[in-house]
Parts: structure tokens; C-alpha cells; sequence
């Protein structure tokens, strides 16, 4: 992921979320993924928390609606 892209995708996450992030060794040593939770706790119906940022250097637990794995660098949840 370029600095770019990781710009572009934190300017779709709330400025309030909290950052964590995710380490796999075996991964590719750099960051692949920005995943922003805040869809996903609306749906649930918190509509306070500003939702929270994961950062991953592993996409491989990623996946399409069909099934198939996602390549990308941003995913909202």
C-alpha cells in the first residue's frame, strides 16, 4: 500500500476511531488492508462510538460477497 492509499482510505474512517493494528509474521511485511468497523456497529445499533480502524499487513482472511478473496486496501465493515 502506497501512502496514498493509505490517506485515501483513513479519510473514509471516522477521526474519532480508535487504531489497531494486526502483525503476521508470515505476511508480507507491509500494510495491505485498512478496515473501518463503523458500519458494522450502526447496523447493530450503537450510534455513538465512532467505530474502530484496523490496520492489516495479511488480506488473506478477506473475502468477496461470492466467495472469492478480496483484493483491496480498504474494507468498511
Amino acid at each position: 500500500m502506497t501512502v496514498k492509499e493509505f490517506i485515501e482510505a483513513l479519510s473514509q474512517c471516522h477521526p474519532d476511531a480508535e487504531i489497531f493494528f494486526s502483525v503476521d509474521p508470515e505476511g508480507k511485511g507491509e500494510l495491505v488492508t485498512v478496515e473501518h468497523e463503523l458500519m458494522w456497529r450502526r447496523e447493530k445499533g450503537d450510534s455513538v462510538h465512532p467505530g474502530r480502524v484496523f490496520l492489516y499487513n495479511d488480506a488473506s482472511h478477506f473475502f468477496n460477497q461470492d466467495g472469492s478473496p478480496a483484493n483491496c486496501d480498504f474494507v468498511l465493515t
